[in-house]
């Protein structure tokens, strides 16, 4: 059952992930992000269906509520848009790939120095 709660904290965790205020990081788990709050952490990953789910098949993004123990208090798993625009966010974050993308917008704005390959390593013409 989802609770108005749980969907207020989902859009305001989108929200401030939006504008950079979501510090979210990798786990030791693939594919699985994490903030930490004081006494809190949230977890967010895509998870496939149940095997007696009709829906298996389908892709849904998973989020699990933590206490400052490690201990899941709750969770939801829906494949809604908020939730999974939440989860591409959190690991555009915590992958560094917003940093990048800005890095890249500034070079392309300032027009780029040098010719560069992979890794940022200046490669011969």
């Amino acid at each position: 059952m989802r609770y108005p709660k749980m969907d207020r904290m989902i859009q305001q965790l989108y929200e401030r992930t939006v504008e950079g205020n979501i510090p979210w990081k990798e786990t030791e788990q693939e594919d699985v992000y994490q903030v930490a709050f004081p006494n809190a952490s949230i977890r967010v990953r895509k998870k496939q269906g149940q095997q007696d789910d009709p829906w298996s098949s389908i892709e849904r993004t998973w989020l699990g509520l933590y206490n400052a123990e490690g201990k899941l208090m709750d969770e939801v798993l829906i494949d809604d848009l908020p939730l999974y625009k939440l989860y591409d966010y959190a690991r555009r974050t915590a992958m560094g790939a917003e940093d990048t993308i800005n890095e890249i917008l500034g070079s392309l704005d300032n027009g780029i120095p040098e010719k560069q390959g992979f890794g940022g390593k200046v490669t011969p013409d």
